[in-house]
């Protein structure tokens, strides 16, 4: 009994690095006008001006569920809507997922909401592609997704933020962890 615990706890731990290209990736941006100027020409900047913003999102690979807290203020006017397009920063490209939708939000607010990607164009697969680029970006590479908030003022964007991975955290890291832990607990509840 005790060699069948042994080999289904050895198939278990050698098991788990199968699913190592698994993981939770999070990403930042700043919102600013200036990304919108330098990559939308007639771009009207309000003098003085003072929007900007942050976005925060995350990722995860395998469920492929994206999911996004972002604030911003300071608009030109009311946001008429706002989305996630899928360019590299100083380009402009089609729109990913809309995260508020027309008829808008004030000049200020916080949002936050999550989608399955494969109900988006291109799916999990293109999501994984422009967000991890394919897996190879690290901490501190730009993506290929971006946020925009459209205004009245600035119809193809005023505030836009380019999403930057700020981390990559391997879900099979998690039960390396756990592997441990319960044994741990087997041991304690043998000795009492």
């Amino acid at each position: 009994m005790r060699i069948r615990k042994c080999l289904a706890g050895l198939v278990l731990w050698a098991g788990i690095p199968a699913a190592a290209n698994a993981a939770l990736w999070t990403f930042d941006g700043a919102l600013n006008i200036g990304q919108s100027v330098d990559s939308v020409p007639g771009t009207t900047v309000p003098v003085p001006y003072f929007g900007g913003g942050l976005v925060h999102a995350s990722f995860d690979d395998v469920s492929g569920i994206f999911s996004w807290d972002f604030t911003y203020q300071g608009l030109s006017g009311d946001a008429l809507v706002a989305h996630f397009h899928e360019a590299p920063s100083l380009a402009t490209g089609p729109v990913k997922i809309t995260v508020i939708p027309a008829p808008g939000a004030p000049p200020s607010g916080t949002f936050s909401g999550s989608v399955d990607t494969a109900t988006i164009v291109g799916g999990v697969a293109g999501a994984a592609a422009a967000l991890t680029g394919a897996g190879a970006f690290s901490p501190g590479d730009e993506t290929g997704w971006y946020l925009n908030i459209h205004t009245a003022l600035n119809g193809p964007g005023e505030l836009r933020g380019q999403l930057f991975v700020t981390s990559v955290v391997p879900l099979p890291a998690a039960l390396w962890l756990a592997v441990p832990a319960v044994g741990f607990v087997l041991r304690k509840r043998r000795r009492r």
